[in-house]
């Protein structure tokens, strides 16, 4: 490669420069990290189990806290035995409308299995299964951040949990 050497010496080349350095040190310093969401179709997970995923590479656990129409039993165990093996723990909640449940209730529910010392984030999932929502989509929107409202407003780190299929 031929670069003339008149380029290197203005002032746009060491602007363009300095810019590819600092994007460079921004890409060299992003840190990723793996982690794993764990249903509410996993049942009770052992504290063995999640000593095997921290030791396998996995920095965080993200742990469904509500399923549709009710908190995951598990949750508490589970959000325990994650604890001596995680500092970073998330949880998730798949909301649906289809149990005619008022978002109140769904909102009592979350805070209450979360507790009021509950430090992570929050993801709401819209569920992605079937007869959980109208066909009215703009109730099912206000429905859905009528709960990620709430729980923003009394302090929870709320976030979205989907994917390309999902709702």
């Amino acid at each position: 490669i031929f670069i003339d050497q008149s380029f290197l010496n203005t002032t746009t080349m060491k602007a363009y420069f300095l810019a590819f350095l600092a994007v460079s040190a921004l890409i060299l310093s992003t840190k990723a990290e793996n982690g794993i969401d764990i249903s509410a179709d996993a049942g009770a997970i052992q504290a063995s189990t999640f000593q095997c995923l921290n030791q396998s590479s996995y920095g965080f656990v993200i742990l469904n806290v509500y399923n549709q129409n009710t908190t995951n039993p598990n949750f508490a165990s589970n959000f325990a035995a994650a604890q001596q093996y995680f500092s970073h723990i998330d949880t998730f909640a798949t909301i649906c409308d289809g149990y005619n449940i008022s978002h109140q209730t769904i909102i009592s529910q979350i805070e209450s299995a979360l507790g009021s010392n509950y430090g992570g984030r929050l993801f709401l999932e819209a569920s992605p299964y079937p007869g959980c929502w109208r066909s009215n989509t703009t109730y099912n929107l206000e429905f859905y951040e009528a709960i990620a409202s709430a729980l923003h407003k009394d302090g929870f780190h709320v976030g979205v949990f989907s994917n390309a299929s999902n709702w």
